[in-house]
């Protein structure tokens, strides 16, 4: 029955996914719609001409910190019951869900600015950002994208892969990849309300999560907890913390020219 029911998934997931086609681009956006959140171009192209924003000399830093006592994250024991995936590590890894730094600092977050920017127009980001599957496991845990900014993925190990993406904006996304070295590569038409899930319906305990933005100031902290926006316009602003376990929190900051301010985030 276990056998029927694993070959049976990874058929399932071979023909849902596009099978072993190399390398494609997917959803590239037009130049008009490259910073679109759902709106027309027209209309964001008059809104940003009508707000001018001033020199982008502010910065904006900070941490994300968990008080309290965590939980505790379990083994991936599902990790076992396949060979494949089994024999790519000499202990069990655990759960990526919470992931803590020295002091509580809360790794894996998203940052970003969520209201002041509304009418201003940003070049679309080009610098190619990468999502491997490496040892049955997704990396980087989370990510953050600016809407039209290249993503690359890639399948390291030598065993099938899938890369199933759930956006609520934008199209979602199966794409099996069956041998080691496959890549494609995969761009956003649009922002994102949150940060989404991907997993792999191949290998259950692999998730992670994808941000996209239609703005250059996002972050995802690292070991430290911390992040850093810079190159703000002065102004009024609105900032969330969002994270996949601990939901999100936000706070609203007041930036002048040439000005460095911290924000500190914390979850209980």
């Amino acid at each position: 029955m276990f056998r029927i029911l694993t070959v049976g998934l990874v058929l399932g997931a071979l023909i849902a996914c596009g099978g072993g086609k190399d390398s494609s681009d997917s959803q590239s956006a037009p130049a008009a719609d490259a910073n679109s959140s759902g709106g027309s171009a027209d209309t964001a192209s008059s809104a940003a001409s009508a707000v001018p924003a001033g020199p982008p000399t502010a910065t904006l830093k900070g941490t994300v910190t968990l008080k309290g006592t965590p939980p505790v994250m379990k083994p991936l024991r599902q990790i076992k019951g396949n060979p494949d995936c089994s024999k790519l590590h000499t202990e069990l890894p655990v759960s990526q869900q919470v992931v803590l730094g020295d002091g509580g600092k809360l790794v894996n977050a998203f940052v970003y600015i969520t209201k002041g920017l509304e009418g201003r127009k940003f070049p679309p980001a080009t610098e190619k950002k990468a999502f491997d599957q490496k040892a049955c496991i997704y990396i980087p845990h989370a990510l953050g994208l600016q809407v039209g900014q290249p993503l690359e993925i890639m399948n390291s190990d030598a065993t099938l892969h899938n890369v199933h993406m759930f956006p609520k904006k934008n199209k979602e996304v199966n794409r099996g990849q069956p041998k080691q070295g496959m890549t494609f590569k995969q761009t956003f038409r649009r922002a994102e309300p949150k940060p989404f899930k991907v997993k792999c319906d191949v290998h259950p305990w692999m998730n992670a999560w994808i941000g996209v933005f239609d703005h250059p100031y996002f972050a995802v902290t690292g070991a430290d907890g911390g992040f850093q926006l810079p190159k703000l316009s002065a102004g009024n602003y609105t900032v969330t913390a969002w994270h996949e376990k601990l939901g999100q929190k936000t706070q609203e900051i007041t930036i002048g020219d040439g000005e460095t301010k911290e924000l500190a985030f914390e979850f209980e």
